[in-house]
């Protein structure tokens, strides 16, 4: 009897613990999609809509509609558009399974029917207590439209939330894009990822990276097909209090355009003291506002002014170009604006006097030889040259440079 009893405490006790448990993951799942639909909404050009349409003890269906916000009615155009996706959720003791099906609609069409044969994008992945990881599956792309086809294999995107971390991976192997004659461009081993962290809803560090293995292009105009390899890309940031800290690689393993145009590149740079609520609105106004070219050149310049103390390091510049001759260098500069106010910003932007604040330092190690030529109206000097501005002066190998000898 006692046996009995201890047997149906323990099964009470397990019962209790597992529904316990699925409510607990069911409020992180709330939470979780919650927290998705705010990171989606921090950028104002999304507008994002959730229905809650069945809800159950042990599943849920929810339909999440992205649109782009402010878009004008434009049928020719097929706008406006919008993301639309049908998400199952079913919770169990320790996570939920995210299981989805998506489309982007724009009036009587679909993505699916125009691009992907009727098959849709699908999602799978996994919310928990300590986030949501989802991964967005695109099936094989086929369009022949106006003699224009495109083609891409399946592709591929992650997405994590994590606490203060979000992570985002896209893949695509294979896109092309074709014409008339087969002139087109083929692109391979497309990739892109981002690694950013969150402090209390802003961002406080972010590492992003983009890469493409091969990209040919063929066409009549051009003779030769053009072959770029091993283009890679990074750009990381990082706040230090008020400041802004950036640094970036871009190598260009190889240019192939023909028997006169060979060649590689690396660029090596960093940028430190800019002010970070600058460039925060800076960033936002260049991605949610509609700016002419002249407001979008005095909106940059405005936020340089912004900085008393701005660095920017070139650790590296390598140009190499087959026949043509090795570029290499590496240098600085800098700029100091802490004595400008903020009426005198405007005057500074519409006239050389900007110029005055700059200091720029740079040592030019390699130089192809014509334009070695060029500058032999100014030294006779070997390389390396180190090349100078300061106080609206230029110096060459701490020489004051006369640029009215090349006249």
């Amino acid at each position: 009897m006692r046996k009995g009893l201890i047997a149906i405490i323990v099964i009470i006790v397990v019962v209790v613990g597992y529904v316990a448990g699925v409510v607990t993951t069911k409020k992180a799942t709330y939470q979780a999609v919650e927290a998705m639909v705010e990171e989606l909404e921090r950028k104002p050009q999304f507008d994002v809509q959730v229905d809650w349409q069945e809800q159950g003890s042990r599943t849920d269906i929810v339909v999440v509609k992205v649109a782009m916000a402010d878009m004008p009615d434009m049928p020719e155009l097929g706008l406006p558009l919008y993301y639309e996706e049908t998400i199952e959720l079913s919770y169990g003791f320790l996570n939920t399974k995210w299981a989805g099906i998506g489309d982007v609609i724009s009036g009587d069409e679909t993505m699916s029917e125009f691009l992907y044969a009727g098959h849709k994008v699908t999602s799978s992945g996994v919310v928990s207590r300590g986030g949501l990881r989802v991964t967005y599956d695109f099936p094989t792309l086929s369009m022949i439209e106006d003699d224009i086809a495109i083609a891409a294999e399946p592709m591929q995107m992650h997405f994590v939330m994590a606490g203060e971390e979000r992570r985002f991976n896209f893949s695509a192997p294979v896109v092309e894009f074709f014409g008339e004659g087969n002139e087109g461009i083929t692109l391979n081993a497309i990739m892109m990822n981002s690694d950013t962290r969150m402090l209390e809803g802003e961002v406080f560090s972010s590492a992003m990276q983009m890469s493409l293995g091969k990209m040919e292009v063929n066409a009549k105009a051009l003779g030769a097909p053009i072959v770029v390899e091993g283009l890679n890309s990074t750009l990381n940031t990082l706040r230090a209090d008020e400041e802004l800290r950036m640094n970036g690689l871009f190598v260009l393993e190889s240019l192939d355009a023909g028997p006169t145009v060979k060649g590689n590149a690396r660029v090596d740079w960093a940028v430190e003291g800019l002010n970070y609520q600058e460039f925060m609105d800076l960033n936002d106004a260049l991605q949610n506002q509609q700016l002419n070219e002249e407001e979008t050149l005095n909106r940059i310049f405005a936020a340089i002014i912004a900085n008393d103390n701005m660095l920017f390091r070139l650790n590296e510049l390598l140009v190499v170009g087959e026949g043509w001759g090795n570029l290499r260098s590496h240098g600085t500069v800098a700029m100091d604006f802490s004595g400008v106010e903020n009426q005198q910003a405007a005057d500074l932007i519409e006239n050389a006097e900007i110029f005055q604040h700059f200091d720029i330092d740079f040592v030019i190690e390699e130089m192809p030889g014509m334009l070695q030529m060029m500058m032999m109206a100014f030294t006779t000097d070997e390389l390396p040259w180190n090349l100078k501005y300061s106080n609206g002066e230029i110096y060459l190998n701490d020489e004051l440079l006369d640029l009215n000898e090349l006249q």
